[in-house]
C-alpha cells in the first residue's frame, strides 16, 4: 500500500472530491469542504482511512495537503465569474503545520493568491492549531493580515475558548454529528452543547456540526440554533467537476 500511495502523489493521481456545507435550516450550499482522493494506476480509488496514517509517518502528507490547495486555488479562478459565490474549506494536516521547512512555502502560496482569501478557509485540527510554536503563529498571523479565516476540526471538547480562538483567525469550529449527539445524551449535555453555542456565537465564530446522516439528528441540531451543517444528509462527496 505504501509503494501504491508513493506512486499516486509521484503520478498526481490527488482527486479533488467536493462536500456542500449548507446553512440550516434552509439547508442552502454555502461552502464545500474539499477532500483529497488517491487513485491507484488501475484507476482504484483509495480512501482516507487507508492512506492518511502511512502518508503522515513517510512524509508525503505535504505533498497531498499541496496538490488540495493547488487544485482548490484553480478551481476557484476558474469558476470566478460564473461561480462568485463559490469557497471552499481546504483541509491542512498537522504535519503540514508543523513542518518549519514546507509551512512557510505554502503560507507564500497563500498570500501571492490573497484575492481569493474570502472564498478559501484553512481547516486545521484542533489539539495543533491551539499548540503551534512562535513561527507558525507569525505566519498564521500574516495570513490573517491578508484576509484569510480558519476552521478547526477533530474537535475534542465542548468547552472552547472562543474569544481565543477567534483572535487567532478562526472563523469556524467544527464537531462531528456523534460526538455532538453522544454529548446531549449525557446529563447536561443539552445545556453543555448551548453554552458552546453562545460562547462561539458571542466571539463571531459559527459552529458546523459534520457528519450529519439522518433527519432526526437534523431536528436536534435545529433546537440547539446550530447555524450550519454538512453530511451525507445533505450531500456526499462528488468529483470537484460533478459537484460544483
Amino acid at each position: 500500500m505504501l509503494d501504491t500511495i508513493r506512486d499516486a502523489v509521484a503520478s498526481n493521481r490527488i482527486d479533488i472530491y467536493l462536500q456542500p456545507v449548507v446553512r440550516l435550516p434552509q439547508r442552502k450550499v454555502v461552502y464545500y469542504e474539499a477532500l483529497s482522493r488517491l487513485r491507484s494506476a488501475d484507476g482504484r480509488l483509495i480512501e482516507p482511512q487507508t492512506y492518511l496514517d502511512p502518508a503522515e509517518r513517510h512524509g508525503l502528507i505535504g505533498a497531498i495537503d499541496n496538490s488540495l490547495l493547488f487544485r482548490c486555488v484553480q478551481l476557484l479562478r476558474r469558476a470566478e465569474k460564473r461561480r462568485p459565490d463559490l469557497a471552499f474549506f481546504c483541509n491542512v494536516s498537522s504535519h503540514t503545520l508543523a513542518d518549519t521547512a514546507f509551512f512557510p512555502q505554502f503560507v507564500e502560496f497563500l498570500e501571492q493568491n490573497a484575492q481569493l482569501a474570502d472564498r478559501l478557509v484553512l481547516e486545521f485540527p484542533c489539539d495543533a492549531f491551539l499548540a503551534h510554536d512562535p513561527a507558525t503563529e507569525r505566519a498564521l498571523g500574516s495570513l490573517i493580515e491578508f484576509g484569510y479565516r480558519f476552521s478547526v476540526d477533530h474537535v475534542t471538547t465542548l468547552k472552547l475558548p472562543g474569544r481565543i480562538l477567534a483572535r487567532r483567525g478562526v472563523a469556524f469550529v467544527k464537531l462531528d454529528d456523534d460526538a455532538m449527539l453522544e454529548r446531549l445524551c449525557q446529563p447536561g449535555g443539552s445545556a453543555e452543547a448551548r453554552r458552546l453555542r453562545t460562547t462561539l456565537g458571542v466571539a463571531g465564530v459559527s459552529l458546523i456540526v459534520d457528519k450529519i446522516e439522518q433527519e432526526n439528528d437534523v431536528i436536534e441540531l435545529l433546537d440547539l440554533s446550530v447555524e450550519l451543517g454538512q453530511g451525507f444528509r445533505f450531500g456526499e462527496p462528488r468529483l470537484a467537476h460533478k459537484a460544483a
